[in-house]
């Protein structure tokens, strides 16, 4: 049996409140629970962290961004290259 789909407004409102849920519970269920800081940090914590820090993450964002796409560019050189040997080989 088929459910019928869901509204437009729903489709978007459900992902949303489901992430808001486990924000909410992540928040204020780790300090109720007496999990320690330094294992799993509040979401607030780690906001914090990220606003303390801003400059330093935008500053090393840019070598990031170029080694992630150096490596994916070179992977998929290397791939493309072993692809065109296993095809054209008679051996492998």
């Amino acid at each position: 049996m088929r459910q019928a789909p869901l509204s437009p407004q729903m489709a978007i409102a459900l992902p949303a409140l489901g992430a808001a849920s486990i924000l909410i519970a992540w928040q204020y269920l780790l300090p109720l629970l007496g999990v320690p800081a330094y294992i799993v940090p509040t979401p607030t914590a780690i906001f914090g962290v990220f606003q303390r820090n801003f400059a330093l993450l935008i500053d090393n964002l840019r070598p990031t961004l170029i080694e992630a796409l150096a490596g994916f560019v070179i992977g998929n050189l290397a791939a493309v290259l072993l692809a065109v040997l296993f095809v054209h080989s008679r051996i492998l």
